[in-house]
């Protein structure tokens, strides 16, 4: 097995976890404010932890069916860093 293989190469995994992180906070935020509507920072808070809790359940259930391979895992991410681009597109720099 080759270190080309891995799921990103060694010099832009910091900058690419950074970016995951902040687009799952800003995709899972987006996600509870619509559908729990609650704007207390305490709460919203709380909106990101179960978004994680989402998405590992998600990823367990795309193993248990046999589906969880490199390329899943790279379009969900890529979809979570489009998803969150289109956000911040939407809602502007400053809001």
């Amino acid at each position: 097995m080759s270190l080309l293989s891995y799921f990103i190469p060694a010099p832009f995994s910091a900058l690419f976890t950074g970016m995951l992180g902040i687009s799952m906070a800003l995709v899972f935020d987006e996600l509870g404010l619509r559908i729990i509507k609650q704007h207390k920072m305490h709460i919203r808070a709380l909106y990101f932890f179960a978004g994680l809790l989402a998405l590992s359940l998600l990823i367990f259930l795309l193993a248990l069916a046999g589906f969880a391979n490199i390329a899943v895992l790279r379009s969900l991410t890529v979809a979570f860093i489009a998803v969150a681009i289109y956000i911040v597109y939407k809602k502007g720099w400053n809001s």
